[in-house]
C-alpha cells in the first residue's frame, strides 16, 4: 500500500507539473492579452481627459465669439429696432399726361412706437411731401421752376375703430378698418400735377426732387416741444433725385 500511496502520489505530482506546463501558457497569453487590454483602457482613460478637455477648450474659444456676435447682433437688432421709424419710397415715377408733368409714388410708413401710442389715443398725425422741379443749372438763390407740397393726415377714430387719411388737395377723407392698410393709402400717391408741361424746354435738364416728413406744427400745442426734443417724432424720408430731359 506504501508503495501504491507513493507511486499515485509522484503520479500527481507529475500530472500536475504536466497539466501547469500545458496551460501555463495560455493563462500567459491571457495575462498578456488582459494586459494590453487593460493598457489600452488605461490609455484611453489617460487620453480621455485630454480630449475632452480639448473639446471643451474649444467649446469656450467657440462661446465667446458666439457671445459677442450675439451681443453684436442684439445691437444691430436693436439699431434696426431703433431705425425702424422712417418714410422709404418703393416707387417714384413722372409722366407727361394731358399737358401736365405728374408724378406717382409709392411710399412705406413705419411709424415710432410713441407715434403709435399717440395715434390710437386720437392725436391726428399730418405729412408733407413735397416735390420741385428746377433747371439742372440754375443757381441756389433762384426759385424752382415748380414746388408742390402734398399734405396727408392720418387719424384714428376710436368708437368707430377706422383709421382716416385725408388728402388736402381732394379734400375728400377715406376710411380704413386697421392702421396697416391706412398707412399703405397714405403712401400711395397717383397722377400728382407738378408743371405744366410746356414750361419745360426741350434743350435744358431738370432736377427734380422729392422727399416727406411727419409735420410735427401740426401736433396739438402741448405735445410740440416735447415732440422738437425726441427723434421718435422726428420722420422723415431721404431726398429722392434724378434727372429729366422733357
Amino acid at each position: 500500500m506504501v508503495s501504491i500511496t507513493q507511486c499515485w502520489k509522484s503520479f500527481n505530482g507529475m500530472l500536475k507539473k504536466f497539466l501547469s506546463g500545458l496551460f501555463q501558457p495560455q493563462k500567459r497569453k491571457t495575462r498578456c492579452a488582459a494586459s494590453l487590454h487593460l493598457d489600452g483602457l488605461q490609455s484611453l482613460k489617460m487620453a480621455a481627459p485630454h480630449r475632452v478637455a480639448h473639446r471643451l477648450s474649444k467649446n469656450v474659444v467657440f462661446q465667446q465669439p458666439v457671445k459677442r456676435h450675439g451681443l453684436i447682433l442684439w445691437l444691430l437688432l436693436a439699431a434696426t429696432v431703433a431705425a425702424a421709424a422712417g418714410i422709404e419710397y418703393k416707387t417714384v415715377a413722372i409722366s407727361e399726361d394731358d399737358g401736365w408733368i405728374m408724378l406717382d409714388i409709392i411710399e412705406q410708413y413705419q411709424l415710432s412706437d410713441t407715434m403709435i401710442e399717440a395715434l390710437e389715443n386720437g392725436v391726428p398725425l399730418s405729412f408733407v411731401t413735397e416735390a420741385t422741379i428746377e433747371p439742372e443749372d440754375a443757381w441756389f438763390w433762384q426759385k424752382p421752376l415748380a414746388s408742390k407740397h402734398l399734405r396727408r393726415t392720418l387719424r384714428y377714430h376710436p368708437l368707430a375703430e377706422s383709421y382716416e387719411v385725408r388728402d388736402s388737395i381732394t379734400r375728400k377723407s377715406r376710411f380704413f378698418a386697421t392702421r396697416e392698410a391706412a398707412l399703405t393709402a397714405l403712401g400711395d400717391i397717383q397722377r400728382w400735377k407738378l408743371v405744366r408741361a410746356d414750361r419745360l424746354k426741350k434743350d435744358r435738364y431738370y432736377r427734380v426732387t422729392v422727399e416727406s416728413w411727419h409735420d410735427i406744427g401740426r401736433l396739438p400745442l402741448p405735445l410740440r416741444p416735447r415732440a422738437w426734443l425726441s427723434p421718435s417724432w422726428h420722420l422723415s424720408s431721404k431726398v429722392y433725385e434724378w434727372r429729366l430731359q422733357p
